[in-house]
């Protein structure tokens, strides 16, 4: 296989701002670019810095988007133009495509237009003439293969039967698998993810998953879809499906993008469920301290019935003012640093304890653990770190755990602590997804719970920022057993 030589993309506008912006996009997906403001600059660049793909502002100052188009195309076909316009330029854009412009995109850009309707432009761009450049030797063979192996996004090339003739790198470390399996069926490289239309609009209710079928994703031709897998870790990829050499009479195959969405799908779902949990949680103590209005006459009140509305308030005020922090500190999650030094065991889960103290619900001396035992450095943040350990003793005594026992083992780079605890346990339809944002443990289960369900997700994210990783296994009625692995801190940094 060829190595991965970065796409070779010249940019060519007047707005020195969207160039920067365009540059700063386009290098955090390896693309090499250069830089020029104006037509005659391009064509210099042209010739000097041989582009994969050229952007081109139709609007130049001096010479026009549309000569520069025209002399590009005159001195090498080859090279693919897209065409930066707005939308009151419809004439421009129609002498373009007679010019032999091959795409063009719409400014101003957002973000998701970049990611999204711009990069599948570019990519199928830049691959739809596979079987023309498959058939010929030297530099245009060599041409095609560093730019399928440098696409930022995984791509499968599939035969017209559905059998995976190439991927790149980047599918192959989406999909965890390797392309010298021959032969490979689309639907054993995709045997753990299901299909799942995505929805019609935001609003809309989230279709029903199906199982995967090289049919299925043929009927959904370049409308795209998602790819689930649920476990061991939650992956959603974007897909769209695009044909090779087009039209039914000439099909020789086709091209699967796979593009991994995960972060932006939790986080529009998060979203929702934020709204959802807030509308819930908060409504109920809000309706409650209605107690207050009555207490703005207490004379006629009885003893009982005033002292029972006090707790009342104060319950509920507790209730708010906790789930209000709850909200802060994940708020707060992704904009604080992560400075691992070496640091003990022991003062990381001493920390944690400590952060219960003036609270009557929870007793440290439930949690069994010999502190001398926990003299084991590993590298963590003495901040961050005793968060995790404080959630997840709040979550097993929360759910009803009288013990709490701790346990560590050495594993090669990394350490690993138990935290194993004998409350009322997690359901086996529920252990895969405990670690979302506001995601709770239905109430038939666990009996009403206060909270916004956001400590193991604030668990997994601090876990993670230290490069470690966070588990959990469960018997419902029996209890739950979370691992927190940390990388370990090597005798030179002790």
């Amino acid at each position: 296989m060829t190595s991965a030589i970065p796409i070779k993309l010249l940019i060519v506008d007047d707005d020195q701002t969207l160039c920067a912006n365009l540059k700063s996009f386009f290098e955090r997906y390896n693309y090499k670019i250069h830089v020029v403001h104006d037509g005659v600059s391009a064509l210099s660049a042209v010739e000097s810095f041989q582009p994969d793909v050229v952007f081109l502002d139709i609007g130049l100052p001096g010479m026009p988007g549309i000569d520069v188009l025209r002399e590009i195309k005159n001195k090498s076909s080859g090279i693919r133009v897209i065409m930066i316009t707005g939308m009151a330029e419809e004439e421009l854009q129609r002498e373009a495509r007679i010019l032999g412009a091959d795409e063009y995109v719409i400014k101003p850009f957002t973000l998701e237009y970049l990611k999204g309707t711009v990069m599948d432009k570019l990519h199928r761009l830049v691959l739809r003439d596979y079987h023309a450049l498959s058939e010929n030797v030297g530099l245009e063979r060599e041409k095609f293969d560093r730019l399928f192996d440098a696409m930022p996004d995984g791509v499968l090339l599939l035969d017209r039967q559905g059998m995976v003739v190439r991927g790149n790198p980047k599918a192959g470390n989406l999909l965890e698998i390797s392309f010298e399996q021959h032969p490979l069926r689309i639907i054993d490289a995709l045997k753990n993810y299901h299909f799942q239309p995505q929805r019609a609009s935001p609003q809309s209710a989230l279709p029903l998953p199906e199982p995967i079928s090289f049919e299925l994703i043929k009927k959904q031709g370049q409308q795209r879809f998602d790819l689930v897998r649920p476990s061991p870790r939650s992956i959603t990829l974007e897909c769209c499906l695009t044909s090779v050499s087009g039209g039914k009479e000439n099909l020789k195959g086709h091209l699967l993008f796979l593009r991994d969405v995960s972060e932006q799908r939790r986080e529009s779902f998060g979203m929702k469920r934020l709204i959802d949990v807030v509308s819930h949680k908060f409504r109920t103590p809000l309706t409650s301290m209605g107690y207050i209005f009555m207490l703005k006459d207490p004379g006629r009140m009885k003893e009982r019935l005033k002292k029972r509305a006090w707790d009342n308030v104060i319950s509920n005020y507790e209730r708010l003012s906790a789930a209000l922090d709850g909200l802060a500190e994940f708020g707060t999650l992704h904009n604080q640093k992560i400075i691992p030094e070496p640091i003990a065991l022991r003062t990381l889960i001493e920390a944690g304890l400590g952060m219960f103290r003036g609270r009557k619900d929870v007793k440290p001396g439930k949690v069994k653990w010999n502190p001398a035992d926990f003299e084991i450095a590993v590298m963590a943040d003495p901040v961050r770190m005793p968060v995790v350990f404080y959630h997840l003793f709040h979550n097993a005594f929360k759910f009803k755990a009288t013990r709490v026992n701790l346990t560590f083992q050495p594993h090669g780079n990394y350490v690993s602590v138990e935290i194993a605890d004998n409350g009322i346990g997690i359901p086996a339809a529920s252990i895969d997804r405990i670690f979302e944002w506001f995601y709770q443990v239905d109430d038939e289960f666990t009996g009403q719970q206060h909270g916004m369900g956001l400590g193991l997700s604030v668990v997994q994210s601090i876990v993670e920022a230290h490069d470690g990783r966070v588990s959990a296994k469960s018997r419902f009625k029996k209890g739950s057993t979370f691992t927190v692995s940390l990388p370990a801190a090597k005798p030179s940094q002790r």
